[in-house]
């Protein structure tokens, strides 16, 4: 029975599905986020694949010393996770990882400058240059 499945659905055919998993963009976004990982590894004598807790721990450091925002701290943090999966290793990322990332939210938050909230009257000004004559304007 397996081998019958297997020729009806040889590897390339179910890979193109696996490949369409993922959009074209976040293949891009994981590849650059892998190769800054793979780099930073690579210059503190660290293995990346398989990688293990204490290395990605060290890593997500550098990125908050560095002033990287959360966004992009969890960004490539996700890339390692699905580079592992990938190549069939189990995600290195454990309690201790996810804490350091809850503790450099925390610490980012107060780093954070709040932004001044737009008030009523710069919202009627933006308001009154829009041009309503055209589809756009009545869109806006």
């Amino acid at each position: 029975m397996l081998a019958e499945v297997i020729e009806l659905y040889p590897n390339n055919h179910i890979n193109k599905y696996e490949e369409a998993a993922k959009s074209e963009n976040t293949k891009r976004g994981y590849n650059s986020a892998w190769r800054h990982f793979s780099n930073w590894c690579h210059q503190n004598n660290h293995p990346s694949l398989p990688s293990n807790p204490e290395v990605i721990i060290s890593y997500l450091e550098f990125l908050a010393d560095h002033e990287y925002k959360l966004s992009t701290i969890e960004h490539k943090l996700a890339s390692i996770a699905h580079k592992h999966k990938l190549n069939e290793f189990e995600p290195p990322i454990t309690y201790r990882v996810n804490e350091t990332v809850k503790g450099i939210g925390r610490k980012k938050e107060k780093m954070q400058t709040p932004k001044q909230a737009l008030i009523l009257e710069d919202l009627k000004a933006i308001i009154d240059t829009i041009d309503n004559s055209t589809l756009t304007g009545k869109r806006d």
